[in-house]
């Protein structure tokens, strides 16, 4: 299952490859500070289960560049309508407001 910081990953990486600084970025939308070491183990957890993208593969997610596999891609829109209203105006800009 996809919960509200895994979705923000995923709706980060809508529309093109992402680092983990940009993934982290994205999450300053929630009431409380999300770490960077947080959303790190989100996108190591994103990969490991098929729905993420890493390259380079063996790199450190600090040094790694991500994006949605198709896998990824089905569960970001499946849970799009419970995640969206969290991103606003970034989850309609990137298709995420269907």
């Amino acid at each position: 299952m996809v919960d509200d910081i895994a979705w923000e990953v995923l709706n980060a990486t809508a529309d093109d490859w992402e680092s983990l600084d940009q993934l982290h970025a994205a999450e300053v939308r929630f009431p409380a500070p999300v770490r960077r070491a947080a959303v790190a183990d989100v996108a190591e957890r994103l990969v490991a289960s098929g729905l993420f993208e890493q390259r380079p593969a063996e790199t450190p997610p600090a040094e790694a560049w991500f994006r949605m596999t198709a896998a990824g891609r089905a569960a970001w829109e499946q849970a799009v309508e419970r995640y969206a209203r969290l991103a606003g105006p970034r989850a309609e800009a990137t298709g995420g407001g269907m």
